[in-house]
């Protein structure tokens, strides 16, 4: 393994825009190519080691993975007290280092359950090796969602199989700079939830072609995990409900139930504040958004009494994302392309678009490549170029020209590459 080494944010957006460029090359002339998948296997797996070399300097998100990992490592539920809350002083006198680490201290845990199950087991094990959770939990979590990573291109050869077009898939995962540096590189668990979402589908195409309860059982348990890895899926839930029985339909409720509070019920504070985090999240964040910067500034300007515009303008996104799934679920037939469509649209609307956000389509894209997608995926990274302020000044502000440069040539491509959707039959 190569490093630590280490670039400066401005430096790295530098390299994240020459490998994109050359990704995107890649991407599209994959099968003219003839490039075997166990070539772009071996790469993929090359860039993952280049990654894990690497030190963190664009996201510390792992870092709060870990503390929430040693809240239940010493049976201490992490939705019940932010890392700031009084009643933690004396862990955060024991973990000065990582505790300093941990971004907006006031908010509880925001992860889903599985999240904490493995934070917590790559603290057993950081302690059990003898290092401190902030170093040995840190590169566990790495080492393992790299491996995460790498398991995505099996689900996602299964899926492109019926088009023919296994090859391009695999470059447009495996060989994307993105993917790599968000999750070998920086840790994010969102990739977790995709693994397990591409591996639902092919589960649901499979209980498609073979009725059988065990099936159908698998498919509801892989598909209630990626829920409970990144809650983003909850919103293709009813559109994978299409054909399925209420037996079904009934059993993934009852996975979801089971593995979202069993577990807390054993841990000081239990499932007290479980979805607090989140509501925060929920209502304060904002970062890098396609849309909804617009529909926001409208609801100032429109609803100047109001209390709280923005939560009008929360409310106005989130009832175009029910237009946008009524509409994809009226006109499409294909599950995997409705899904796609339903996280396409989530992702175009939603208040906060971090860069690794972006990834949950790029399964989608694989399977059928679009010019706009393929440039927001190698842009993306131009998201980080606040970081440099927030990380001198303390405030993230993000640079005038950010938004034309990484959206405009998104939308232009989008309306010139749109065609109707085709009618259900």
């Amino acid at each position: 393994m190569i490093g630590p080494w280490r670039l400066a944010p401005n430096a790295c957006l530098a390299l994240f825009a020459i490998a994109g460029a050359a990704w995107i090359a890649a991407v599209m002339t994959a099968e003219r190519a003839r490039v075997t998948v166990p070539i772009v296997c071996g790469v993929a797996l090359t860039l993952r080691f280049f990654a894990l070399g690497s030190s963190l300097e664009l996201s510390d998100d792992v870092y709060r993975y870990v503390w929430e990992g040693e809240l239940s490592a010493r049976g201490i539920s992490p939705y019940a007290f932010a890392p700031g809350a009084p009643e933690l002083e004396a862990i955060r006198a024991e973990l000065p280092g990582l505790a300093a680490r941990v971004a907006h201290p006031e908010v509880a845990a925001v992860y889903p359950p599985i999240v904490q199950g493995f934070a917590t087991l790559a603290v057993r094990v950081s302690h059990a090796l003898g290092s401190p959770s902030e170093v040995g939990a840190v590169w566990f979590l790495r080492i393992l969602l790299a491996c995460a990573d790498l398991l995505v291109l099996w689900p996602l050869a299964l899926l492109a199989r019926a088009s023919g077009r296994v090859r391009t898939a695999l470059v447009a995962w495996g060989l994307c700079p993105l993917v790599v540096f968000e999750f070998a590189g920086s840790a994010h668990f969102d990739v977790v939830g995709i693994a397990l979402l591409c591996a639902a589908l092919v589960a649901l195409k499979v209980a498609d072609e073979r009725r059988s309860i065990g099936r159908e059982i698998g498919a509801s348990a892989l598909f209630a995990s990626a829920i409970l890895s990144k809650y983003l899926p909850i919103f293709v839930l009813p559109w994978l409900g299409v054909g399925r029985t209420r037996f079904t339909r009934a059993l993934l409720a009852a996975v979801f139930a089971a593995l979202a509070f069993a577990p807390f019920l054993f841990l000081v504070g239990g499932e007290r504040g479980f979805a607090s985090g989140l509501h925060q999240y929920r209502d304060r964040w904002e970062a890098g958004s396609l849309v909804f910067r617009f529909v926001r500034d409208g609801a100032r300007a429109l609803f100047t009494d109001h209390a709280d515009p923005e939560r009008i303008a929360r409310i106005i996104v989130a009832i175009l994302w029910f237009a946008w799934a009524v509409f994809v679920y009226a006109r499409v037939r294909e599950r995997v392309r409705g899904v796609g469509l339903l996280l396409a649209g989530f992702l175009v609307l939603t208040p906060t678009l971090h860069p690794w956000y972006s990834i949950w389509v790029l399964p989608f894209v694989a399977l059928a490549p679009s010019p706009a997608w393929l440039w927001l995926f190698a842009a993306a990274p131009i998201l980080y170029a606040p970081l440099a302020g927030w990380q001198n000044e303390g405030r993230w502000v993000e640079q005038v020209w950010l938004w034309p440069v990484l959206a405009l040539p998104f939308f232009a491509l989008l309306i010139f590459q749109s065609r109707p959707l085709r009618a259900r039959s």
